[in-house]
């Protein structure tokens, strides 16, 4: 066995996956398997020919891609691959995404036509700029021993996804599996991953951040089409301030606001009226609730978003009331400072009541009031939780394209 260690860091940029990748998958080789946390087909777009005739020829193919929030898989991404796993030889792809971590390994194994093996183990992404932009390092294994075990480790531990039975791996073998990702939100139209990605497009380079001279790239891709890539950081801007890193965000939720969430008193009472002469009081609080995704909302935000909150207890008339001050960042509400410490509050029995939530966020007096000088009812209030455990919050005209 020997070892190669690249870097386009100290080895400049075509010390890289992608050049690697040109020298490697060639007509002829037997299998090619790889696990990745982000995924573009523009970085695999230029070998797919090849790859269909190893399938073609009795070969193996096996990619594992990861739906991770801050920049899953477009639908054109997985399409491409369609003609490959769709036919008859042993070809396979699959998606993963949790909740609570992210998919994140970057492997590749490849069995050449002589039989020798060679695996990659590194930083890169199977992205166009991860295989030849972002300054990216790895250590190549080749051995001409089909019984090595670091080899024969890497090809197991990327054929595991397909046998299984984790909740949150999706295995594709045809059309309707894509349209049904999509809908759970796994993978996205392509021009929602170009809004994910695109966030600091258009604000040229932050102060103080050098240029790097690019190294691969994709054939088909010109210079000036080269997508921005994110991989889950997207830059955002905060009360004017440009923000070039987000963590890969691990969790969200969101709902369509009511007046009474929008805290939208009438013109001259503190209730607005809704259908069938209905009033409803302005609370000074958002209802957590099931909105419109597939939860129970009666423990989920104790249990699992808001989980790992220092969670104080008050007993209040003998019933228990659990209380979290819970630090939020604010994403393009103009005037607010941020962060925020909003005061989150459980309460188990309040689901002895049909129709009360467990749990509520108090706004506090600065959103409040934000809230009654512009309203947003019927906007989508977006709460995120990030790899990190830092929570955002937001307000966007229409439902979020991940959400159910």
């Amino acid at each position: 066995m020997t070892l190669k260690y690249f870097d386009s860091g100290s080895g400049g940029p075509d010390d890289c996956l992608g050049r690697w990748l040109d020298d490697e998958l060639l007509e002829g080789i037997r299998a090619f398997r790889g696990q990745f946390g982000f995924f573009d087909i523009s970085a695999l777009r230029k070998y797919l020919p090849m790859l269909q005739g190893m399938v073609d020829d009795g070969g193996t193919f096996r990619l594992v891609i990861g739906a991770n929030n801050g920049d899953p898989a477009s639908t054109a991404d997985v399409n491409a691959l369609l003609p490959i796993i769709s036919g008859n030889g042993d070809a396979r792809l699959a998606i993963v995404g949790f909740s609570n971590a992210l998919f994140h390994p970057k492997t590749l194994h490849i069995v050449r036509a002589n039989d020798s093996s060679v695996g990659v183990v590194g930083s890169a992404n199977m992205t166009a700029k991860g295989l030849g932009h972002n300054v990216e390092a790895g250590v190549v294994i080749e051995s001409s021993d089909a019984n090595d075990v670091a080899l024969r480790h890497i090809a197991t531990a990327i054929d595991y996804w397909f046998e299984c039975d984790e909740p949150g791996v999706y295995e594709i073998t045809e059309e309707d599996d894509i349209g049904r990702l999509e809908t759970l939100g796994l993978i996205v139209p392509p021009s929602t991953r170009r809004r994910l990605r695109g966030a600091n497009r258009a604000r040229g380079p932050v102060s103080g951040r050098g240029q790097r001279r690019v190294g691969w790239r994709p054939p088909h891709v010109p210079a000036d089409e080269e997508p921005a890539e994110v991989e889950g950081d997207g830059s955002v801007e905060i009360n004017g301030e440009d923000m070039a890193y987000r963590p890969a965000i691990v969790a969200h939720w969101c709902k369509e606001l009511a007046t009474s969430d929008a805290q939208q008193p009438s013109a001259s009472h503190r209730t607005v009226r809704r259908p069938r002469n209905r009033p409803t009081r302005v609370t000074g609080q958002l209802r957590l609730t099931k909105s419109v995704f597939d939860i129970d909302a009666s423990r989920y935000f104790r249990d699992e978003f808001f989980a790992n909150e220092d969670w104080s207890v008050d007993i209040r008339a003998g019933k228990r009331w659990e209380q979290a001050n819970i630090v939020f960042h604010l994403l393009g509400l103009e005037g607010l400072s941020t962060p925020q410490t909003l005061l989150v509050e459980y309460a188990s029995h309040r689901a002895d009541h049909a129709g009360e939530p467990t749990t509520v966020l108090k706004w506090g007096p600065a959103l409040n009031q934000w809230l009654r000088d512009n309203n947003h009812t019927e906007y989508w209030i977006v709460l995120e939780k990030d790899i990190n455990g830092r929570y955002w919050m937001s307000f966007q005209s229409d439902k979020p394209g991940w959400a159910p």
